[in-house]
């Protein structure tokens, strides 16, 4: 099964949350990011797969909760498979000054890949995620066989966690955990803290490998005639068993322009109802008839509900509820063009500057949606537009934000690499302030800007038919970038990276 792109997938959070170094750490043949809208958990006697209607609905709920679920998965390129699963959820506390603790759950990974080092990364990518969202405590529990394989990921054993069980009416035993505390050494790494005892562990005898890993599985096979693959398949239809009543829900919401009225009161609404707004939008554009889209054809006559949807960037309140509305409708080509050729898509890099960052990170992911989901469209809209979009979008690349400028530099390279892209990346490496941009990106104080850079820049070298004026530049200052390139990231274990170096130096040697 081909490697599915997350752009063509509906995410519980956005995938830039997951810090680079971590992605860079990963196999080549591995790629980590957020779970999406198909069961990607374990099967288990005490945690048995409830299907797909199941998750669906628990994802919803989940992500109409901004800012506390952040569960991640790592996929199989190869088989587009999932083979390793963890989540950290934060809790918002009345004490400690109304600080956040992030809570570390259900790590699993398959035993097909072990000695790849995948629970080491998911560990790291998630305590990181905790301590960028400004959590001031990361805690999880283990096993005592366990505690080894922790404390290589630089927690540390604090305080102790007791358990009540409980038996439901099937006789099934569940569970309720109370913390206690007790006066042990109160040892942290990096605001790290573990507690010690848990009767449920996905990781099993992870200090036992060589690689300081080994887990069990982390998903069941399919059995014959399953339709399941990971996380990668969506959901088709509307997934309502009753089509009638989602139908006659509909035209009530076509006839009484219900869809405006709650995008632009969206902000008047509890935290519930607001998540109930998602999921109503959530229903309605996935409706089908035949080929028919009515939701999408009603949105693309009434324009001012997508801009409203938009607009909620500038509302904390409700930013990330809207923003995943959004997300929603740019899946649709129609949706995606009407924004595309309206003077508010030029509203995206202010909400992505201005606003915090788990709102920001939100808005950079529906620009990129935008602008990597239907390409033909994009291409033929950067050819018509080119002067006004990078004009825009150069204002990004020049952030004084690390993450906005790495992020634009990775987008900056996904697009003028897309083949449907030719014409844009043509015209675009034969400009000689670009060229002097990525020149001077290379020495950036940031090495992952330095590399994102180069990733821009090696298109101007590898270009056969250079422009005068980019020729120029380049032999002017031949000996220096062939000094520059020969010590640059010589540190990195890239075989490919690597290659591309050499690449280069040969073709500047050349000049």
């Amino acid at each position: 099964m081909p490697f599915t792109p997350d752009s063509e997938l509906d995410l519980l959070f956005p995938p830039e949350l997951i810090p680079q170094e971590v992605k860079n750490a990963l196999h080549a043949d591995l790629h980590i990011t957020s779970v999406g809208t198909s069961p990607c958990s374990p099967s288990s006697p005490s945690s048995p797969d409830l299907g797909e209607e199941a998750w669906l609905a628990q994802f919803a709920v989940q992500k109409a909760a901004p800012d506390t679920y952040y569960t991640l998965a790592v996929i199989e390129r190869a088989s587009d498979r999932i083979v390793g699963v963890g989540c950290v959820f934060v809790e918002r506390k009345f004490v400690r000054g109304l600080g956040s603790v992030g809570h570390i759950e259900d790590i699993a990974v398959d035993a097909r890949v072990q000695g790849k080092k995948i629970g080491l990364r998911i560990i790291d990518a998630l305590t990181r995620i905790s301590e960028n969202l400004g959590c001031y405590k990361t805690i999880l529990n283990c096993s005592d066989k366990n505690m080894p394989f922790y404390q290589k990921c630089g927690y540390e054993k604090k305080e102790n966690e007791m358990l009540h069980s409980i038996h439901d009416s099937t006789g099934t035993q569940t569970q309720t955990q109370t913390q206690l505390q007790h006066p042990t050494t109160p040892l942290t790494i990096r605001t790290r803290t573990i507690i010690d005892t848990s009767p449920h562990e996905l990781l099993q005898d992870e200090a036992a490998d060589a690689d300081g890993h080994r887990a069990c599985a982390a998903r069941r096979d399919p059995a014959p005639g399953e339709q399941c693959s990971g996380q990668r398949e969506q959901a088709e239809g509307d997934g309502d068993p009753l089509p009638e009543l989602v139908a006659q829900l509909a035209q009530e919401a076509y006839s009484t322009d219900l869809l405006y009225h709650l995008a632009t009161h969206l902000s008047r609404l509890e935290f519930e109802a607001r998540k109930d707004v998602v999921t109503l939008f959530t229903y309605l554009l996935r409706r089908q008839i035949g080929a028919r889209w009515p939701t999408v054809e009603y949105l693309s006559a009434k324009q001012d509900v997508l801009f409203a949807v938009l607009q909620g960037y500038e509302d904390e309140e409700i930013a990330l509820n809207t923003g995943m509305i959004l997300r929603d409708m740019l899946r649709h080509e129609q949706l995606a063009k009407i924004l595309l050729y309206s003077d508010q898509f030029y509203m995206f890099p202010h909400y992505i500057e201005t606003t915090t960052f788990g709102i920001s990170c939100d808005a950079y992911t529906n620009l990129k949606e935008t602008l990597t989901k239907h390409k033909p469209m994009v291409a033929e809209y950067l050819e018509k537009n080119y002067d006004r979009f990078f004009s825009s979008f150069t204002t990004l690349l020049l952030s004084t934000n690390y993450v906005t400028k790495r992020q634009s530099l990775k987008l900056l390279g996904e697009i003028l690499l897309d083949r449907a892209n030719f014409n844009v990346m043509t015209r675009y490496i034969a400009n000689e302030a670009n060229l002097k941009m990525m020149m001077n990106m290379l020495r950036d104080k940031s090495r992952n800007i330095q590399f994102e850079a180069f990733h821009v820049f090696k298109v101007f070298v590898a270009n056969p038919k250079k422009p005068p004026q980019i020729e120029t530049i380049l032999r002017r200052n031949k000996q220096k970038l062939l000094e520059f390139l020969r010590d640059f990231h010589n540190d990195k274990e890239d075989e490919q990276f690597t290659d591309e170096k050499q690449f280069l130096i040969v073709q500047i040697q050349s000049l």
